[in-house]
């Protein structure tokens, strides 16, 4: 018998194949009709999309990559790989680690300022004087400050502010945009020097914090044991608004200074004023040396400081006697 008829069975006797007993072929899928040549264009460009999505993965990763070469070879030429053993030895000592588990330990938070007292009051130390964690070493540096904000600082009579002012602003590069890159480099090299908590912060003096941020933050470094923190924040644009940036990498545009928190050992790393020369703003040329150290790392998932853009472009005024390098 037929394997066919004996598998399947066949029409009985005098029994047709009606058009019927045939399957009407889906119009959709047919290439012949208007609904058909649509749901393939369709296809055709949801492959196109996920094509593209994937090409701009694939450049994505390789540029993070090759950032990350760069970023290497930039840190031996600093000197930087040199100290990574020394750094993750001192790191394993009691006396480094102690830190983490104090019951409040000190955060001493580092502020840059030239002639910006109502912005550096008003916004700045009011938003750090309010913080839930109050154990605070509050470090202002003015860059050679001529206006009143040493009196203005003394009226708060904060024991926890203290006041330093240079002698002389700079000298920095004589370029509107070079010197914005790397302003404020010599307040916070003497800031740092005057550091005496376990942990140190950032703030710009037209910026402000979260009121819960340093304790956040505090917390984070210690149930992680992590050497250097960081967390999204807020961005005011020129129509008012605030757009939310940090996407939890440690790289350049996605972080600053204002956004971070890390043990205190890691203060000897200096601001450096030259990071024009490479086109970097000083506090990420400043955070990629302390990343190539390799310190344990931990994100805030938190928007926790309010990044106040400079929309508005001031015309740069060279101010009497004021020296520049290059």
């Amino acid at each position: 018998m037929n394997f066919w008829k004996q598998r399947f069975g066949s029409p009985a006797e005098g029994e047709n194949v009606t058009k019927k007993d045939v399957p009407t072929p889906d119009p959709y899928t047919q290439t012949n009709t208007p609904q058909g040549q649509g749901q393939i264009d369709r296809v055709a460009q949801d492959r196109t999309i996920q094509d593209l999505q994937n090409s701009l993965q694939s450049v994505y990763t390789m540029l993070a990559h090759e950032r990350h070469r760069v970023d290497i070879l930039l840190a031996r030429s600093e000197g930087v790989l040199d100290e990574i053993e020394q750094f993750h030895e001192i790191r394993r000592t009691k006396r480094y680690q102690r830190v983490f588990n104090a019951s409040r330990p000190l955060v001493s938070v580092l502020v840059a300022t030239m002639n910006e007292c109502d912005l550096l009051i008003d916004r700045c130390l009011n938003s750090i004087r309010a913080q839930s964690y109050d154990n605070l070493q509050v470090i202002v540096v003015g860059d050679h400050c001529t206006d009143d904000t040493e009196r203005r600082l003394a009226e708060l009579r904060d024991t926890r502010i203290s006041f330093v002012n240079r002698p002389e602003c700079g000298p920095y590069p004589r370029g509107r945009e070079e010197r914005r890159m790397v302003a404020g480099s010599y307040p916070l090299i003497e800031a740092l020097n005057r550091v005496e908590g376990d942990f140190i912060t950032y703030l710009d003096d037209d910026d402000a914090y979260a009121p819960d941020r340093i304790e956040v933050l505090v917390n984070a470094v210690q149930t992680e044991k992590a050497d250097f923190v960081w967390h999204p924040h807020f961005w005011r644009q020129a129509d008012g608004s605030w757009l939310l940036r940090g996407n939890g990498n440690l790289e350049h545009g996605q972080v600053g200074l204002g956004m971070v928190l890390y043990h205190a050992y890691l203060g000897r790393v200096k601001p450096d004023v030259y990071a024009y020369r490479l086109k970097e703003p000083g506090d990420w040329n400043l955070i990629r040396r302390l990343k190539a150290l390799r310190p344990r790392t931990c994100f805030v998932d938190k928007p926790l400081t309010f990044f106040y853009k400079e929309w508005t472009q001031v015309p740069f005024v060279e101010r009497p006697g004021e020296q520049f390098i290059e």
